[in-house]
C-alpha cells in the first residue's frame, strides 16, 4: 500500500467510523485482462471529482459490479478492465472505499487520469436520492479536499469533456452544487516568531496515530481541507492565550503537517504555521 492509498484509508475510517468498509481487497480483479493493470498516477495531475450512479438496483453488492468491469462486452460485461472502475462507493448510508485513489482506475473514458470516481448505488434518472446518501457524498467531497489538499472541480459523469451519457442521472446532479460550503476564507498573517517558535517546540510530542475528527478547531482545519492530529493544547505568550492543535494534510502530493492557533474566545480568527515533516 502506498503513503497516499494509506492516509486516503485513514481519513475515510475517521471521517465515517463504523459507516466505512475497505473493500479493496477483496473485490474481483483481473490485472492481467484485455486491458491490462490501472496505472499509478501523480495525485497533482487530478483535476476532477466525477460523480457517478451504477444506473441499477442499488442492493447490488460490489462485488458484482465489479465483475461486471472486468468482463469485456464479449462475455456480457462491460469494460475488460484490472477491476472496479471507481474509487469510493455509496450504499445505503455507508462508505466502501473501492479501489486504490493513485491508480487511473476505469471510470471516465480517457479521462481516468484527470479524475477521482464516487458512485452512488442506484439509478437516479428514476428515483430520488436518499438525504442519508447525500450526506454522506457530502462528507464524502470532504475527505477528498483534505486528502488532496486543494479542491477538486465536482462534476458529474457525462458533463465531463467527451462523455456522452445521463450519468449520475438528475437527481444527483441537481445535489452537485450544495455538496460544499463558500471558499475558505484567506489565511490571516502569521504571528510573530517568537510564537511560532513555541508552537513549533509544543507540537513536537503530540502528533497521535490516528485522526480525531471531533477535536476542537475541526471547522477551521477542515475548511482548510486538513484534518485534525493532536489534541488541542493552550499556550500563554505574554499573557494572551492561544488555542492550539495540530494537523496534517496532503499538499502537492506530499504529507504536510501545520499547527492552528487562535486567541482564546476569537474563533472566528484562525491562524496557522507550516510545521517541517
Amino acid at each position: 500500500m502506498t503513503a497516499d492509498a494509506a492516509f486516503f484509508a485513514a481519513l475515510m475510517a475517521a471521517e465515517f467510523g463504523d459507516a466505512f468498509d475497505d473493500m479493496r481487497a477483496e473485490l474481483p480483479a483481473d490485472p492481467d485482462g484485455p486491458n491490462g493493470a490501472f496505472s499509478r498516477r501523480a495525485m497533482d495531475g487530478v483535476l476532477y471529482l466525477a460523480v457517478h450512479h451504477t444506473a441499477g438496483n442499488a442492493s447490488r453488492p460490489w462485488a458484482d459490479i465489479a465483475r461486471d468491469h472486468i468482463l469485456p462486452t464479449s462475455q456480457g460485461g462491460r469494460l475488460g478492465a484490472a477491476g472496479i472502475g471507481y474509487h469510493v462507493g455509496i450504499r445505503r448510508g455507508r462508505v466502501a472505499y473501492l479501489g486504490d485513489v493513485e491508480l487511473s482506475r476505469a471510470n471516465v473514458g480517457r479521462l481516468n487520469h484527470l479524475v477521482i470516481g464516487v458512485v452512488v448505488a442506484g439509478d437516479y434518472t428514476r428515483e430520488a436520492l436518499a438525504a442519508a446518501d447525500h450526506d454522506l457524498l457530502r462528507r464524502v467531497v470532504g475527505v477528498i479536499d483534505s486528502f488532496m489538499g486543494r479542491r477538486l472541480e465536482i462534476r458529474g459523469h457525462g458533463a465531463l469533456p467527451g462523455q456522452a451519457t445521463e450519468c449520475p442521472g438528475g437527481a444527483i446532479l441537481a445535489a452537485l452544487p450544495g455538496l460544499r460550503g463558500a471558499a475558505p476564507a484567506t489565511v490571516p498573517p502569521r504571528l510573530e516568531s517568537a510564537l511560532q517558535g513555541r508552537l513549533r517546540a509544543a507540537v513536537a510530542g503530540r502528533w497521535l496515530m490516528g485522526l480525531n475528527v471531533q477535536a476542537g478547531l475541526q471547522r477551521a482545519i477542515r475548511a482548510a481541507a486538513f484534518a485534525p492530529a493532536t489534541e488541542e493544547w493552550a499556550e500563554d505568550v505574554d499573557g494572551t492565550v492561544y488555542v492550539c492543535q495540530g494537523a496534517l494534510g496532503v499538499v502537492a502530493g506530499r504529507l504536510a503537517r501545520r499547527v492552528y492557533y487562535v486567541v482564546r474566545g476569537q474563533w472566528e480568527r484562525v491562524m496557522y504555521i507550516d510545521v517541517p515533516t
